[in-house]
């Protein structure tokens, strides 16, 4: 997938220092020493999104996104403006009803898990956008009520909060000591999306999805658990409130990075659209949680 021109590029050099100026304005002190070179390479175990069989819980990597000064641990790539990227690609598309923008979807069989990791993605949340911030706090942060942080000096590390989980419909309490119980999920799945194009795409583009917010979402983590890598064919949020958001975001995930849906599920996610959300359109970066 081509890159948007709206994105910077930062040099090390750059980025190091400006680690350094993050650590006074931005996040958390209060973390865990061992910082190491930030190269999209890392190993974690994942959670919905790495493959059937791993079943491991997506969060407990947080802590180590940042240096023993507070630092953001910093991905040494160019840094994404996922807001104006989403604003021209939404912009550019003829229409944003989600049942025209499916039918542009190329529609083909799944392609090989062979050689999946979660690795293959990335560095599990990192501060891709240059704001301080790891992704997953972005995201409790986006997505949560009566937050409090770790530092309200830093105001970035979520130590609790309210989820009106979007899944489920139920009202789940969010506390960092017990962080599995909310979890962050990519609404395509990254197995998912290794199997319908992501293969095909560099690994910059890969980190991207993996950490774009328009494909994230805070939710319960036994219902995360039961989604697992599920497409719409295979799984749909209990809530059904939710639903009409949930098919338009995965189509415009699947549009915006060039992924392909499978007939049966291109099936699921049409029958989806004309029952229950005719006419919905693929919501506004602005919109989402």
């Amino acid at each position: 997938m081509k890159r948007r021109t709206s994105r910077t590029l930062i040099p090390v050099v750059a980025l190091a220092l400006l680690g350094g100026l993050y650590a006074f304005t931005s996040c958390s002190a209060n973390m865990p020493s061992g910082g190491k070179s930030a190269s999209p390479s890392a190993s974690a175990s994942a959670g919905s999104d790495s493959g059937r069989n791993s079943g491991v819980g997506a969060d407990e990597m947080e802590d180590k996104r940042y240096l023993s000064d507070g630092t953001p641990y910093e991905w040494d790539g160019e840094l994404i403006n996922y807001r104006a990227e989403w604003e021209e690609f939404l912009g550019s598309l003829p229409s944003r009803k989600a049942i025209d923008v499916l039918d542009t979807l190329k529609v083909a069989k799944w392609d090989s898990s062979d050689g999946y990791t979660r690795e293959k993605f990335g560095e599990r949340w990192v501060d891709v956008d240059g704001n301080g911030c790891n992704t997953r706090n972005d995201i409790l942060g986006r997505d949560l009520t009566g937050i409090k942080y770790t530092s309200n000096k830093y105001r970035c590390v979520v130590k609790s909060g309210e989820l009106d989980d979007p899944y489920s419909g139920q009202q789940i309490r969010f506390d960092r000591s017990a962080s599995d119980e909310v979890q962050i999920d990519h609404i395509v799945a990254l197995y998912n999306a290794w199997r319908t194009g992501a293969q095909g795409m560099s690994e910059v583009d890969r980190i991207a999805l993996a950490n774009d917010p328009y494909n994230l979402i805070a939710v319960d983590g036994d219902t995360n658990y039961e989604k697992s890598d599920g497409d719409a064919s295979q799984w749909l949020p209990h809530d059904e409130d939710f639903r009409c958001e949930y098919v338009a975001r995965q189509i415009g995930v699947k549009a915006r990075y060039n992924l392909w849906v499978t007939e049966k599920e291109k099936k699921a996610l049409r029958a989806v659209l004309n029952t229950d959300c005719q006419g919905v359109e693929l919501p506004s970066y602005d919109a989402i949680r």
